[in-house]
Order: structure tokens, then C-alpha cells, then sequence
């Protein structure tokens, strides 16, 4: 646990080499990384994990903008003596990453957009079915379901049904430390408010976007029309993802980012 940014933040940090600071989405907890992910990264990278403000063990008390979470990730690599790393955000946290690379542009060497959006007039929506799970009322239903019924929108029909035992395994360790209500709309009232369209032709660092083609939370257009906002950056979709690459594309993702980072 450290102080930072008037908040108790939880996080953990594992492996030797450069920094690579990861941000997580909606609802998400440190948790919610793919474990295998996490112990191929930290064989060459330092590893910085972490819950955002009011998610899984980290404390909040008030509402937020994207922004504040971006200078929360910054205070942490204060306290962390980091004074320069690469940072990969996904989804909510791909909108964070923007809001760090934007406002202390120093700090970022290389920039991972993942399954994420930029906001404003380049924003592509979900369906209207989507919306109306994610703004659904929960009260009185039973939390593993609640998540089941997310996880549906999160990985593709044909993995949930090819790995059962993953995507259970999976619905257990997100009801381990669940988000409240309170903290849910407190993120989604950030998230309306998030625009950075108009500003990421400023964005100088070497930035790789990749994007499920199946992804329905977030569809890949948000991605093609970010690539064409960072000046170079680098747009790679994966046509059998949908939000989570690194669980239905393992190894392809890895070897795109790992070449990207190298």
C-alpha cells in the first residue's frame, strides 16, 4: 500500500528492467491481468501493477475525472522513484494512459493503447444492447451472474465456450474483490466526460494500438480513428479477440508487444 494523490493505493510490483506501468478498465481490478501475461513481462520488465482509485484495495472518497487517475498513476511512480516508463492501459484504463501521455508527456517512453476508445466526436459506441447490460440495475441479482453476463460481452462466444473452466476460474477471481455501485458510476460518470480527440496529435511517444476485430464493448473503429490521430503510431487488430486479446490471442499478442517494447 502507498499514499499518493490523498488516497491508499494497493499495488504490487514484480520483475528487473525498464519500467512498464499497467492500467486497468472498467470495473477492473489488478486481479483481472492475465497471470500469464504478467510472468512473460516480468522477465524483461519491471512490472508496476495497481488498483485504481476506489477499485479491489485501493481507498476514494469522492468522484473523479479520468484525469485525476492519470496524475494518481503519476504519484505512484513518484513514490516509486520511476521517473520514466512504458505505460499500457486497457479499455478505461486506455483512456487514463492518454490523459498520462498528454499531461506529463515526459514521463511515458512508450505508449500501449489496448481495446480502448478516445473519446468526442471519434467515439464509436456499443450497440444499444450493450449499453443497456453495462447501465442495467443489479440490485437483487446474484453477483455470479452479474459477471457472467459482463464476461459475455467481454470475450468472444466461441472461447467462452471452447474454455469453460477459464471463464469460471475467471468469474470466481473477479468476485474475489468486487467494485461497488457506487465506485462503478463514479467511473462511468469519468469515462462521459473523457475527450481527447482533438489533442493526440500532440502525443510524441512511440504508441502501438491493438484492438480486438470482435470486440462489441469498444468496436475497432475507436482504435483505427485513434491510429490516425498519434502521429506514427502503430494499429494492429486481432480478428479472433474481442476485449481481452491477451486471454483469446495469447501468443500473438504477446509477440506484438514484445516486439513493440524491445
Amino acid at each position: 500500500m502507498e499514499k499518493v494523490n490523498g488516497i491508499t493505493m494497493y499495488y504490487e510490483v514484480h520483475g528487473n528492467g525498464f519500467p512498464l506501468v499497467m492500467i486497468a478498465g472498467l470495473t477492473e481490478n489488478m486481479d483481472w491481468w492475465d497471470e500469464k501475461l504478467i510472468k512473460e513481462l516480468w522477465k524483461k520488465w519491471t512490472v508496476i501493477l495497481f488498483d485504481n482509485r476506489g477499485v479491489g484495495r485501493s481507498s476514494n472518497d469522492r468522484d473523479f475525472t479520468l484525469k485525476e487517475l492519470a496524475a494518481d498513476t503519476v504519484s505512484l511512480m513518484d513514490s516509486l522513484h520511476v521517473e520514466k516508463a512504458h505505460v499500457l492501459g486497457h479499455s478505461m484504463g486506455g483512456m487514463i494512459a492518454q490523459e498520462l501521455v498528454l499531461n506529463h508527456p515526459k514521463r511515458v517512453e512508450k505508449l500501449i493503447l489496448y481495446s480502448t476508445s478516445c473519446g468526442g466526436s471519434k467515439y464509436i459506441p456499443p450497440s444499444p444492447e450493450v449499453l443497456k447490460m453495462l447501465m442495467a440495475d443489479t440490485k437483487g441479482k446474484i453477483p455470479h451472474e452479474i459477471v457472467k453476463e459482463h464476461l459475455s460481452i467481454m470475450f468472444t462466444d466461441e472461447f467462452r465456450n471452447k474454455n469453460p473452466d477459464f471463464i469460471e476460474t475467471f468469474i470466481n477471481k473477479v468476485l474475489i474483490v468486487r467494485i461497488s455501485y457506487r465506485e462503478y458510476k463514479r467511473q462511468m460518470q469519468a469515462i462521459s466526460g473523457f475527450n481527447t480527440a482533438r489533442r493526440l496529435k500532440t502525443v510524441a511517444a512511440p504508441t502501438l494500438v491493438i484492438h480486438g476485430e470482435k470486440d462489441v464493448l469498444s468496436p475497432p473503429q475507436n482504435a483505427i480513428n485513434i491510429s490516425q490521430l498519434i502521429p506514427e503510431a502503430q494499429l494492429e487488430l486481432f480478428k479472433n479477440s474481442a476485449h481481452m486479446i491477451f486471454e483469446e490471442e495469447f501468443d500473438k499478442a504477446l509477440t506484438s508487444l514484445e516486439r513493440f517494447l524491445e
